[in-house]
């Protein structure tokens, strides 16, 4: 669909500005782009979907904002009209998944009738999840092999059930406009190499610009940091109609509010990025543990804006925190002393594992039967609670178990996983289904009445906190040749996520973004479990990652050097 520009200007530069020009500019002749200046607001009809945006739509593409459906609907219009006619490209509405899932067939057919979906090239499915927008894009259609492709910048494989759900609708509709079954062969698959959004409000902007770069098949030449320049470039496409069909640079000008965030942004990141980097001596040799320990706390407190401590290990801890690091590092062993009481006075001395020393900081006083280092434990700590129903098909009985503090979770890596590399979108998986999926219990019954057929139970976190702590369970057991059950310390390459969301009570999606990473490296003693070995760890400052050992910093390349053996992992919804 062509754009008419209006008459007696050149075109307007969509690098620019796009509200530059707006009051010199006569009222265009076009239905297809109208600027309403009697009521001062930019208005954009487009007559192939029918939408009008008015200034409130465009708002959506101000920063941090998200996009609406009708700004996604127009804009990937826009860009399946950009290929010129040696390619043929449509995109469906907003609409129609929605459609397909709570409808059915009949009314998400409604949404394709006005042109052969099957006499496309590439076909540009936008689709809404909660809070979140993906992109599914099915290209060569009319060909004898099709691939539908999932583009998910966030969270790669969760959404992978959308893909059957729109191969069975292609195929039944193939057969209802031909009469005859589809034969061609179906390949569906998940894109993972593009670019990653780690906040959660840029979705739109990465679906419409993902469709706009597979259609002109570019190469992905943007990042997160790109978006608000990226978010104005699409302002003045779309007030022209017309999409730039060069890979966006970072040397067009942006609007001076843009440039003005942007300078906020940088002088944000470089004040966190000042917080000096902590080193821990470890004459003894096995303090190792508990300066891993002190590290991800100190870290979680350069991250908080106002810090409240009032016990003997809150102060110690921020004390170190806002103090200037020695060239031979904190010494931890006060740290190590005072968490080391009652049932845990064997810390005192000899390598710890270090999921005791964060159980002995949760640990009750038994005075005054509250946590004896709350203010500490309180970083981490969330409360859980397990709600259960009966695994009888006759029974309808449910109940909720009383919510219990815990300062991490645990998450096992499955049998099925020996001896191979687990991805970052399998280990998001992983640590996301502990508060998505239900587990049956066949030990453990539903209700009094059919106590033989066991439950089936789901974690909710009551309150999501600012830290998480996620243990990567690396130990397993199994026979020996001589069938005794002994200990084996699991050594598959796991890559930990950046990012990931858990839900709560109340259905809150809470976005976490990595900031930790705890290795553990060593041998176990197999009849005992004993282990013996060394902890390091791995943290972010800025957009920095630096691996710790002990007293020995050294700054990663990226953050695919992270460990890939992961013990302990932090996350956190701030910033650090």
């Amino acid at each position: 669909m062509e754009t008419q520009l209006i008459q007696g200007r050149n075109p307007v530069d969509i690098t620019s500005n796009p509200t530059d020009h707006i009051e010199q500019q006569p009222k265009p002749a076009s239905h297809n782009v109208n600027v309403d200046y009697i009521r001062n607001e930019t208005l954009v009809y487009n007559e192939e979907t029918n939408i009008q945006l008015v200034q409130s739509d465009f708002s959506t593409l101000d920063s941090n904002n998200w996009l609406n459906d009708s700004i996604i609907n127009v804009y990937l219009t826009f860009v399946a009209n950009s290929t010129g006619p040696l390619k043929k490209v449509k995109s469906v509405s907003t609409h129609f998944h929605s459609s397909l899932v709570c409808h059915g067939y009949d009314r998400a057919v409604k949404f394709t009738r006005r042109h052969d979906i099957f006499n496309t090239d590439l076909l540009l499915i936008p689709i809404h999840k909660p809070g979140h927008w993906i992109l599914v894009a099915c290209e060569n259609l009319r060909g004898d092999t099709v691939h539908i492709r999932l583009y998910d910048p966030k969270y790669g494989e969760r959404f992978q059930s959308v893909l059957s759900e729109l191969e069975k609708f292609l195929t039944k509709n193939f057969e209802a406009t031909y009469g005859r079954p589809w034969e061609a062969s179906r390949f569906v698959m998940v894109e993972s190499d593009i670019p990653k959004q780690y906040n959660d409000h840029d979705c739109g902007v990465y679906v419409c610009q993902i469709a706009k770069y597979i259609t002109l098949e570019l190469a992905f030449n943007f990042v997160e940091s790109d978006m608000d320049p990226i978010r104005e470039l699409m302002k003045s496409e779309l007030l022209w109609g017309k999409i730039k069909t060069t890979p966006f640079t970072r040397l067009h000008q942006c609007p001076l509010s843009t440039k003005a965030s942007h300078e906020k942004k940088r002088r944000l990141s470089t004040k966190k990025s000042e917080f000096a980097k902590r080193t821990f001596s470890n004459k003894s040799g096995d303090l190792c543990w508990i300066n891993c320990i002190t590290q991800l706390i100190t870290r979680s407190l350069d991250a908080k804006d106002e810090v409240n401590v009032y016990t003997e290990l809150g102060r110690e801890c921020l004390k170190i925190q806002q103090s200037s690091c020695p060239k031979i590092g904190f010494d931890c062993r006060k740290i190590r002393n005072l968490i080391a009481s009652g049932p845990f006075v064997h810390l005192t001395s000899g390598q710890q594992d270090i999921l005791e020393g964060f159980d002995a900081i949760n640990t009750v006083d038994e005075d005054t039967n509250a946590c004896k280092w709350e203010d500490i434990a309180n970083i981490f700590k969330y409360h859980s609670r397990i709600v259960c129903k009966c695994a009888s098909k006759d029974c309808t009985i449910s109940r909720e178990e009383g919510a219990l503090p815990k300062m991490y979770m645990t998450v096992p890596i499955p049998s099925d996983l020996f001896f191979c590399q687990i991805s970052s979108d399998k280990m998001r998986t992983l640590i996301e289904d502990n508060f998505r999926s239900q587990k049956f219990q066949p030990e453990r019954s539903g209700c009094d009445l059919h106590q033989s057929s066991g439950s089936f139970e789901l974690e909710v976190i009551e309150r999501a906190p600012d830290y998480l702590l996620i243990i990567i369970n690396r130990i397993t057991t199994k026979l020996a040749d001589n069938g005794e059950l002994i200990y084996v310390l699991r050594d598959e390459q796991c890559i930990v996520p950046q990012i990931i969301s858990i839900p709560d009570a109340q259905k809150n999606e809470n976005i976490y973004h990595l900031y930790g990473v705890v290795e553990y490296a060593g041998c176990i003693d197999y009849k005992t479990g004993q282990t013996e070995g060394h902890y390091t760890v791995d943290l972010k400052y800025g957009s920095s990652w630096y691996h710790v050992s002990d007293n020995v910093l050294k700054k990663l390349r990226n953050a695919a050097a992270i460990s890939k053996k992961p013990y302990v992992c932090a996350f956190t919804r701030n910033y650090c």
